[in-house]
C-alpha cells in the first residue's frame, strides 16, 4: 500500500468514526461483533474482503447533529417515523466527507468497477447466546456514493425495526437501538457461496461439519428464499459422507473444485481459534475462498436433545390418548418413586406427544449400556420391542454414564442375577406385609362424596404407597431385562439366535388380572375352589353356558348374587391400563364370570405364583446346544432363574399398581360427582381433563368454575383431535405416506396444532396453537415466529437465518416441503416433527 494511503487511513482512524478492518478493529463495543470477529481472523491470515467500519459513534453523531435529537426521543417514536427522519436527513458535511474519503480509498484497492457490500455490525448480534440472525440489513453490490449513503442509513434504520425489538423481547434482552456500526467491504465476485456450521446444529454432534452452498451470491440461501446443496463432512478425514442436492444443480461444481478442502480446513481452524463451534458465511471468487462472516452457533443441543421415541412397552399400559389427570397422576407417582441421584431419571424417559405417551429410546439405551455382558441393543430390540435398526451407533453416542458408574452398575446387576438375595426379599416383604394389606383397607373403605377433604387426603397417601410399588416394579423390570439380555447373548454365542428365541418363547410368566387383588373376588374364588360342585363347572364351562348352569344351582345362585354386589365397586375401581377415565364395565355378569374363570383355571390365587420352565430349558440345552460345559450350564441356569423370578415380580407389581390406580380412580370419580352436584363441572368425567394440581386448586377454590370449564372444553377438543390424528411419532412410523409430507429438519421438536397459511408479515396474527405454513421463511417475520408453535416451508435451508431463529426459540421447523401451501388446508390439524423433517397430516379441520 502506498505511503499516502497509509497516512490517510491513520487520519481517518484518529477520527474514531472510521476504523479499517484489522488490528485496530477488534473492540465490538466500538465496531460491533461482525467487524470485530472478521478483524480477528484477518489478523491470523484468513482471507477476508478488505473494508472499513463506520463505528457506532457515527450513528450517535448523526442523531445528535443532523437530527438534533437524543436517543430517548428516538426510541419513543414509531418505526416509520424513525425511518423517515433518518432517510430524509442529509449527512453532516464533515461526516459525509470522512466516509466518502474512506470509500474512495477502499475502491482503489479493488478491481476497476468494484462494488461494495454495506452490512450492519450491531454490538448485540453474533454473541454466544443471541445471533440476531437476519434481523439487521445487508445491501449488496452497492455502487456510487449516493447509493452508499442511502445503504448506510438503511442499516441504521434496521436497528429500530419492530422485528429487532420482538427478537430482543423473546430472548429477554435489553434493546440498544443506537449500538449499530456499519461495515463496508469490497464485494467478492462469487461463483458460488454458502455457509459452514462446524457442529451439527440439530444433534449437537461436533464430529461433523455441515455446509450449504448455492451458485452465485448466498444472500437468498441465508435469507430463506432459496435452497442449496447440503453436505455433511467428517472432520477427521475431511470426507463428504452425505449430501442432498435435490433442489440445485451446483453439486458438480462444488465437488470438482480442487480447493474445496481448503474451506473445510479453514472452518476447522476458525472453530479452534474462536474456542466454540462457528456459523461461517463464505464465498468463492477469484480462485479463492473468502470468509464473509463468523458467529458462534447459538443453539447447540447435546446429542441427547434429539428424541428417538417408541410406543413399545408403554403402549400396553397406556394404549391411547391419555387425559391430563391420568398423565399428571402417573408422572407424580413416578417422580415420587425416583431416587434423588438416579440417572437417567425414569420420568425423563417418558414423554407425551400429541396426547400419546412414548418412551425415549436414548435414555432406555443409556440405562442398559455400560453393563458388562449386557448388550443394550438386544434388551431394547428383543426384550422391549423397540425398532433400533440403523440407530445403534447414534444411541451408543448418547451414553451419559461415567466408567465408575458403569462398574458399579455391573456389580449390582450381576450380584442380583446370580444370587437373587438383594432385591427379592425386599419385594416380597414390601408387597406382602405392607402394600397388599393397605390395598385391602382402601378397598373396604366407604366413599363419601361429601367428604372431599378426606378423599383428597386418601389420594395423597395412595400416591406415596403406589410410588413404593413403582420403585419395585422398575427395579424388577430392570433386572428381568438385564437377565433377558444376558441369556439371549449367551445362548446366541453358544448356539445361535434361533435357539435363544426358542428358549425365550417357551418361557411364560403368569399375568394376573387386577381382579386378583379384590377382597370380594378372593372370597368368591375361595368358595368356588372349595366346592366340589362349582369347581368343575368353572373348569369345563364358560360364558353363557356357565351362567345358565350356575342359575340352576342354589350354591351357583349365591355366587351370582355376590358377583352382582361386587360389580358396583368394580365398575369404578377395576383397570386394565393406567388411563383413569376408562370404565371397565363389569355390569355384564358373563364378562365378570369369564375373568373369574381365568383366575381359577390358571391357579393364580397365590400372590407369588412362579411359573417353572427350567426343565424345558434343560431339554433344549441337551438337544440343541452340544458344546456347553457344566460351568456354563450352571451360569445359564442362574440367569434363567433370575429372568423367570423377576418377570414374575414385574407382572405382580404392575397388576398391584393397576389396583392402586383403581383406588385412585374410585376417589377421583367421587370427587367428580361432588363437583358435578355443586355445578362446578358438567359431567363426572370432566374431572379427567384437569391435572392433579388443578383439581387441588379447584377443591381449595383457587380455580374458578368458569375457568375450569373453559379448560375442560379446550382439552376435550384437543383430545378428540389427537385421537383423530392418531400416533404422531414413532421410530418406524406406521402412518401411511399419503398422510405424511417430507422435507428437511431445520429445528428439532414435535408440535401438534392447526395450520395457518401465511404469505408475509402483513397476514393476520397467529396463535400459539397454530403452525405457520409458508412458501419461504423470512427472518424479518419475528412477530409471527414468536407467536406460532412451529413452521413448515416450501423453501429454505437447515443453516439459514430463519432456521437459526427457530432453533434459538426451541420451536420445530421443517423446510423444503414441496407444495406445502397447496396440500395443507388452513385450519387442518398437523404434527410437525422437526427432528425427522416430517409433517403428519390429519383429516381434521378446526375453525380458526
Amino acid at each position: 500500500m502506498a505511503r499516502c494511503d497509509v497516512m490517510l487511513m491513520k487520519r481517518l482512524w484518529r477520527n474514531r468514526q472510521i476504523i479499517w478492518l484489522g488490528r485496530d478493529c477488534t473492540d465490538k463495543r466500538v465496531v460491533g461483533a461482525k467487524a470485530a470477529s472478521l478483524s480477528r481472523i484477518m489478523m491470523k491470515g484468513f482471507r477476508v474482503p478488505s473494508g472499513f467500519c463506520i463505528t457506532r459513534s457515527a450513528l450517535q453523531k448523526f442523531i445528535h447533529t443532523a437530527l438534533n435529537m437524543d436517543i430517548r426521543r428516538m426510541k419513543a417514536l414509531q418505526q416509520p417515523e424513525v425511518e423517515s427522519l433518518i432517510m430524509n436527513c442529509p449527512f453532516p458535511d464533515d461526516q459525509r466527507a470522512i466516509i466518502a474519503e474512506a470509500y474512495s480509498l477502499l475502491l482503489s484497492q479493488g478491481n476497476p468497477g468494484a462494488k461494495v457490500a454495506v452490512r450492519s455490525s450491531a454490538t448485540a448480534e453474533d454473541s454466544k447466546k443471541d445471533s440476531y440472525a437476519g434481523q439487521f440489513r445487508t445491501i449488496l453490490n452497492v455502487s456510487g456514493e449516493e447509493k452508499l449513503f442511502q445503504s448506510i442509513k438503511h442499516c441504521w434504520c434496521s436497528s429500530f425495526k419492530p422485528n429487532v425489538g420482538q427478537y430482543a423481547r423473546w430472548m429477554k434482552r435489553e434493546r440498544a437501538d443506537e449500538d449499530m456500526a456499519v461495515l463496508i467491504q469490497l464485494m467478492v465476485p462469487a461463483e458460488y457461496a454458502g455457509v459452514v456450521f462446524t457442529t451439527d446444529p440439530q444433534s449437537g454432534n461436533d464430529g461433523f461439519l455441515l455446509i450449504e452452498v448455492t451458485a452465485g451470491l448466498g444472500d437468498g440461501l441465508m435469507g430463506g428464499r432459496g435452497n442449496g446443496v447440503r453436505l455433511k463432512i467428517e472432520k477427521q478425514t475431511c470426507e463428504i459422507i452425505e449430501y442432498d442436492d435435490r433442489h440445485q444443480g451446483v453439486d458438480e461444481l462444488v465437488f470438482r473444485n480442487v480447493n474445496y478442502s481448503k474451506l473445510i480446513r479453514d472452518a476447522i481452524a476458525i472453530d479452534h481459534m474462536m474456542g466454540s463451534p462457528q456459523d461461517i458465511e463464505w464465498a468463492f471468487g477469484d480462485g479463492e475462498y473468502w470468509i464473509l462472516q463468523i458467529r458462534p452457533i447459538t443453539s447447540r443441543p447435546d446429542s441427547l436433545a434429539r428424541p428417538m421415541l417408541t410406543r413399545a412397552n408403554i403402549g400396553e399400559v397406556m394404549p391411547g390418548v391419555v387425559t391430563p389427570l391420568t398423565w399428571s397422576t402417573f408422572m407424580a407417582v413416578l417422580k415420587l418413586a425416583e431416587k434423588a441421584d438416579q440417572q437417567p431419571r425414569p420420568s425423563d424417559m417418558i414423554v407425551c406427544v400429541g396426547g400419546w405417551p412414548y418412551l425415549d429410546m436414548r435414555l432406555l439405551w443409556n440405562s442398559y449400556s455400560g453393563i458388562a455382558g449386557i448388550d443394550p441393543s438386544i434388551v431394547l430390540s428383543k426384550g422391549i420391542g423397540c425398532d433400533t435398526r440403523g440407530y445403534e451407533n447414534h444411541l451408543e453416542n448418547t451414553r451419559l454414564h461415567r466408567e465408575s458408574s458403569s462398574v458399579a452398575k455391573t456389580i449390582y446387576v450381576w450380584t442380583e442375577i446370580l444370587s437373587l438375595n438383594l432385591l427379592k426379599p425386599k419385594i416380597i416383604k414390601e408387597l406382602r406385609q405392607d402394600c397388599i394389606e393397605q390395598l385391602k383397607i382402601l378397598q373396604r373403605s366407604d366413599i363419601n362424596i361429601e367428604r372431599v377433604e378426606m378423599l383428597w387426603h386418601d389420594l395423597q397417601q395412595i400416591f406415596v404407597s403406589a410410588s413404593h410399588i413403582f420403585t419395585f416394579h422398575m427395579r424388577s423390570s430392570f433386572i428381568a431385562l438385564c437377565s433377558f439380555g444376558a441369556l439371549w447373548q449367551l445362548l446366541s454365542d453358544l448356539s445361535d439366535e434361533q435357539i435363544a428365541g426358542k428358549v425365550i418363547s417357551m418361557t411364560s410368566c403368569q399375568r394376573h388380572d387386577p381382579l386378583h387383588y379384590q377382597d370380594s373376588v378372593q372370597e368368591i374364588i375361595r368358595e368356588v375352589t372349595s366346592s366340589s360342585a362349582l369347581l368343575p363347572l368353572f373348569r369345563e364351562l364358560q360364558g353363557e353356558e356357565l351362567l345358565l348352569e350356575l342359575m340352576r344351582m342354589e350354591s351357583g345362585r349365591r355366587i351370582l348374587e355376590k358377583v352382582k354386589r361386587s360389580t358396583c365397586v368394580l365398575c369404578d375401581a377395576l383397570m386394565n391400563n393406567f388411563e383413569l377415565s376408562n370404565i371397565r364395565d363389569f355390569s355384564d355378569v358373563i364378562t365378570y364370570l369369564n375373568n373369574l374363570r381365568n383366575i381359577i383355571i390358571n391357579k393364580a390365587t397365590s400372590v407369588f405364583a412362579k411359573p417353572s420352565n427350567v426343565e424345558m430349558m434343560e431339554d433344549i440345552l441337551d438337544k440343541d446346544v452340544s458344546n456347553i460345559n457344566l460351568l456354563q450350564r450352571w451360569f445359564m441356569r442362574r440367569i434363567y432363574n433370575s429372568y423367570i423370578e423377576y418377570c414374575g415380580f414385574r407382572e405382580e407389581t404392575k397388576t398391584l399398581l393397576l389396583a392402586y390406580f383403581g383406588e385412585m380412580k374410585r376417589r377421583y370419580v367421587a370427587i367428580g360427582r361432588h363437583l358435578q352436584a355443586k355445578g362446578v363441572i358438567t359431567e363426572v368425567d370432566d374431572l379427567f381433563y384437569l391435572n392433579v394440581a388443578e383439581v387441588e386448586e379447584l377443591l381449595l377454590m383457587k380455580l374458578s368454575g368458569e375457568e375450569c370449564r373453559k379448560r375442560i372444553l379446550q382439552r376435550r377438543e384437543t383430545a378428540h383431535n389427537n385421537q383423530m390424528l392418531g400416533l404422531s411419532y414413532s421410530v418406524t412410523s406406521g402412518i401411511n405416506s399419503h398422510q405424511m409430507l417430507s422435507g428437511i429438519p431445520a429445528s428439532g421438536g414435535l408440535f401438534t396444532g392447526r395450520a395457518r397459511i401465511v404469505s408475509g408479515p402483513q397476514d393476520r396474527e397467529v396463535e400459539g396453537s397454530e403452525i405457520l405454513i409458508a412458501e419461504y421463511a423470512d427472518p424479518a417475520w419475528m412477530h409471527l415466529y414468536a407467536a406460532a408453535g412451529a413452521i413448515v416451508c416450501e423453501i429454505g435451508g437447515m443453516l439459514s437465518h430463519s432456521a437459526i431463529l427457530f432453533r434459538e426459540m426451541q420451536k420445530p421447523a421443517v423446510f423444503q416441503v414441496e407444495n406445502a401451501t397447496r396440500i395443507i388446508r388452513d385450519g387442518q390439524i398437523l404434527t410437525v416433527d422437526g427432528w425427522r423433517g416430517q409433517v403428519y397430516l390429519s383429516g381434521v379441520d378446526v375453525a380458526a
